[in-house]
């Protein structure tokens, strides 16, 4: 079983992301803003599931926090986001993965597998 941190403001999402995730027998914490992630000393994770927009925070300013802050340098990031610009900043931090909205939970499975498999 791993641990997957989901990095979301939106607690629909948050719902629904989190049956998938728990339905896979992984175990999910989540976070719902820039504070509370600030408010955390270290954080061990096997994947990170970061939303593209966190509030007033992009996900360039929060990836770039998991990484040097909480030296997550190792762990795989899967971004999502509607912005159609979610690739381009995908590539630009070096993410392992893109999930465009609205995708089906298939997509989300999917990619949680692979990426936990690696």
């Amino acid at each position: 079983m791993s641990h997957i941190l989901l990095i979301d403001d939106d607690s629909a999402i948050c719902d629904v992301m989190g049956i998938v995730v728990t339905d896979l027998g992984h175990t999910l914490s989540i976070i719902s803003s820039f504070n509370d992630l600030k408010k955390k000393k270290k954080l061990a994770v096997d994947l990170i599931l970061l939303d593209g927009t966190i509030g007033q925070h992009t996900g360039k300013e929060i990836n770039k926090y998991l990484r040097k802050e909480l030296s997550l340098q190792k762990t795989p990031i899967i971004v999502f986001s509607a912005d159609d610009k979610i690739e381009e900043m995908a590539e630009e931090i070096k993410a392992q993965g893109v999930l465009k909205k609205p995708f089906d939970m298939t997509q989300l499975e999917e990619i949680i597998v692979t990426h936990i498999r690696e």
